[in-house]
């Protein structure tokens, strides 16, 4: 019997606006999917900040013909629940994920099992709830997390993520408006849920008015400017690492990253800390561009993590290699025993004419470009191929492949920086440049370069002196065919995907005989 046999196919009946007590005394809306048929069954839950109305019924219905329960949770201070939105409710709601975890099963049509899946914030919301280790809690099915904010969302080499976090804003600005609250409603409602939500979205629209008459926007973004504000890693940013949460964390989690995903960095970091039972799936971005065989089935893998460990069936899931890795290049899955698997390492050399070569070949250069804040390098929108944001910057080629190079990790740059600037910002690229010119991005890297130190302080450069960076780039798995070179890009913006310096500045990369420039590659030989 596979994962994806039903058991019993129920029908499903569903109930809006139910309203979970918080220890605070605030009232998280949720809507819950179960069963028709009489008993207990085990349940999984979703808590987003996100609007739970946006959740797709077909998604519920998956589970739920198979046994299992969905209940998907507004946020505290989103969609129809109570309390004010601060950034992943820290700190006055750092308990809602396992009040409401405990709540779910104590409920009379749950088994006193209880779940969790979802990704991105939804998967951070995830690891929250299970910093108290609530008794009920039995798996997660945790997606694309960050781990450590500032690293990974705000300031990525301590460089303002313009992109992504303007975004970000503009989409929570909804979901914590007036409207959020309301909307169509299909299925059973609740009673005394409809006419709380009904007086949740009453107060938003009040609240907006107010602070619009007091000049300020009218949706709460003191969170944002905060964050904006606090452009080192001191104290503030201590609270919003999770590293201590996943360290503690024996609750079985299944982790799952995607390649070119802003968040795959933070979620190689968490499976490598995780102490307890733990799976990782590291799969493609770009869906679609590696062949159909490249997607992963997430609602049958998330299926049979929880058929496992929520209702013990022996379906073998865990006796199976705990990694399994899409390796692009190769297009095919690959399973390993650990994050990252045991290899070697590779030592390419940045060298005179753009090479990378061999370090006992390496020949000193100065490779001279300029950054200029009024044209910055556009971002590219695909990693297929960056040629056109190679154009204004500086590349290092290898030579043709005389054989595969499979790199799975990952890959570490130490440059030596010149700058007519006392700060400034380094974007490096690694692609894979293929025999007819394409160059498809891989993996990439920045760095601040007044954090070359560390992230708690900006320690300015001085002007025109040369100074060695370390940069270590976001993971990957990518195997450079026979034929294909390897390419470092190196470059002074990336816009808008990340802050641009504000001075122009006369920068280079400098090598010498005794000191070349270095890419390492952590290497896996016949994987």
């Amino acid at each position: 019997m596979t994962a994806d046999t039903f058991r019993a196919p129920y029908a499903m009946r569903l109930t809006r606006y139910v309203y979970i007590p918080m220890r605070d005394g605030v009232r998280l809306a949720c809507d819950i999917y179960r069963p028709t048929a009489p008993g207990r069954f085990p349940f999984l839950m979703v808590r987003t900040p996100y609007n739970k109305n946006g959740f797709e019924r077909q998604e519920a219905e998956y589970f739920v013909r198979r046994g299992y329960g969905v209940c998907v949770v507004d946020a505290r201070g989103t969609g129809g629940s109570e309390g004010e939105f601060t950034y992943y409710n820290i700190p006055a709601g750092l308990g809602d994920g396992a009040d409401a975890v405990n709540w779910l099963a104590e409920q009379p049509f749950c088994t006193g099992s209880v779940g969790t899946y979802g990704g991105s914030a939804l998967g951070t919301y995830q690891l929250l709830a299970a910093a108290e280790k609530p008794e009920p809690l039995k798996a997660m099915f945790v997606e694309v997390p960050p781990v450590r904010f500032y690293y990974d969302n705000w300031f990525v080499g301590g460089i303002f993520e313009t992109g992504s976090r303007i975004g970000w804003l503009e989409s929570m600005t909804n979901n914590i408006g007036a409207g959020a609250a309301l909307g169509e409603v299909d299925g059973e409602i609740d009673p005394d849920g409809d006419r709380l939500r009904r007086r949740v979205a009453l107060e938003r629209l009040r609240l907006r008015e107010r602070r619009a008459l007091e000049g300020k926007c009218p949706t709460p973004q003191d969170w944002f400017i905060a964050m904006r504000r606090h452009t080192e890693l001191d104290d503030f940013w201590r609270a919003y690492d999770l590293t201590g949460i996943v360290r503690a964390c024996d609750i079985p989690t299944c982790y799952l990253g995607v390649w070119y995903d802003h968040f795959v960095r933070g979620t190689c970091e968490a499976y490598a800390l995780h102490r307890g039972p733990k799976h990782l799936f590291l799969t493609p971005g770009e869906q679609g561009a590696h062949g159909p065989h490249a997607d992963l089935d997430r609602r049958q893998a998330r299926l049979r993590w929880f058929d496992y460990h929520l209702k013990g069936i022996q379906n073998g899931v865990m006796d199976e290699p705990a990694v399994k890795v899409f390796v692009m290049g190769e297009e095919r899955w690959k399973e390993f025993a650990d994050w990252p698997p045991a290899g070697a390492a590779a030592e390419l050399a940045l060298s005179a004419g753009g090479r990378l070569t061999d370090p006992s070949k390496a020949e000193p250069f100065e490779d001279r470009y300029i950054h200029d804040p009024q044209e910055p390098i556009q971002s590219i929108e695909t990693p297929l191929d960056i040629r056109a944001f190679e154009g204004r910057a500086v590349t290092y080629t290898s030579a043709p492949l005389e054989s595969d190079l499979t790199v799975i990790g990952t890959p570490v740059a130490r440059l030596f920086h010149r700058s007519s600037a006392t700060d400034g910002h380094v974007i490096l690229k690694l692609a894979d440049v293929f025999p007819d010119g394409r160059s498809r991005q891989v993996a990439y890297g920045r760095l601040r370069v007044a954090h070359r130190g560390g992230h708690d302080r900006a320690v300015p450069l001085p002007p025109n002196e040369t100074v060695e960076l370390t940069i270590p780039l976001w993971p990957v798995a990518n195997t450079f065919k026979a034929g294909h070179c390897v390419r470092l890009v190196v470059a002074g913006s990336d816009a808008p995907r990340s802050e641009v310096y504000p001075e122009r500045a006369e920068n280079a990369v400098v090598g010498t005989a005794d000191a070349p420039p270095v890419l390492n590659l952590p290497t896996v030989t016949n994987p």
